[in-house]
This record gives structure tokens, sequence and C-alpha cells, in this order.
């Protein structure tokens, strides 16, 4: 018995030469499945295209790891004329293809802008006391201080957090002080 994909590959072949802008069924994407077709028009959307309770689901999205945005879908007949299908694919999921870039690109963006200054933080860091990386998720790293205090500094959707290990009641009442004495970020 055939898949999905070698049953349905020259339907979605014409519905990719009926989308235009280069829109092609993405053979290294090696599913029995689905078919998955790109464009590099639309660099990082892709389309999928599946059967699901004897229809055509297909779903198009911004690949990412870092960005969560729309999914859009659309489900047609599998009898349905190629043409019809790619008019309902650019109505309902193209159309919205170029916007979903663009807001990936700036999430992108700014996790990378946020994945900079984080590493600026922690060689700053660094140059004060023996610093040393973490698993842990939100958290820019562990420390040593040369007097013997260690602990943590982790990253809060409100700011930073330290933690500190092995204080002493006069580390303690000098550091709160000091803490008295910082303004509000």
């Amino acid at each position: 018995m055939k898949n999905f994909n070698e049953r349905y590959q020259s339907v979605f072949e014409i519905v990719c030469r009926c989308l235009g802008d280069n829109w092609q069924i993405n053979l290294l994407d090696d599913d029995g499945y689905r078919i998955k077709i790109t464009s590099n028009q639309f660099m990082g959307f892709s389309i999928h295209a599946r059967e699901d309770k004897n229809r055509f689901s297909i779903m198009g999205s911004f690949d990412s790891r870092i960005h969560r945005g729309e999914i859009y879908s659309c489900t047609v007949s599998k009898d349905r004329n190629p043409v019809h299908i790619a008019d309902d694919i650019k109505r309902k999921i193209i159309t919205f293809a170029q916007n979903e870039i663009r807001e990936a690109k700036e999430s992108e963006a700014k996790a990378k802008e946020k994945k900079e200054q984080d590493l600026i933080v922690k060689n700053m860091l660094s140059r004060l006391f023996t610093m040393h990386s973490s698993w842990q998720s939100g958290v820019i790293g562990s420390f040593n201080s040369a007097n013997g205090l260690d602990g943590t500094i982790r990253k809060t959707s409100s700011g930073y957090k330290i933690e500190i290990d092995r204080l002493s009641l006069d580390n303690l009442i000098k550091l709160a002080g000091m803490i008295t004495m910082c303004e509000r970020g």
C-alpha cells in the first residue's frame, strides 16, 4: 500500500505550480505521512499537507525554535481540483506568510540581542569573581569569590536575581545596607 506522500505528490506538484513564487515540494523532508512545501521567496515559512478524516489538512507556519507564531490552516476535499486547492492555500495561508516572517525575524533578533546582553553581563561579572556556566534555564551562571562566598545569578522577567551562599551575619548586614542604597532599576 502506498503512503500519503506517494499517493498525492503529483497532486501537490500541480498545486505548487499554481501557487507560483517558486513553491515546491521539499524532498529533503522524508516523511511518508505528510508533504512539506517551501519557497525560497518565503524563507523559513513552510506549508505541510497531510490526510485527516479523508480530507487534506493543510497548515502553514514559520519554522523556528524561538518564535511561536500563528499556524494558519485549511482543509479541502481530496477530490478537489489542484487549482482550487492552490487558491485556498493562497487565500487562507500564504496571505499571512510575509507578516509571520517579519514577526519571526523580529523575535529572533530580540532573542539574539538578549543572548548577547547576557554574555556581556557574564563577562563583566567574571572580572569580579570566578563564573561557571549552568545548564539551568534562566541562570546566567554560578560564581565563587575569593572570600569564600558562592552563589547563583539568574535573569528573571523583572530583572536579575542573586542567591548568595555562606554569608556570615556581618556580611549579611553589610549586604542589606548596600541593598538599601541601590536604586530600583
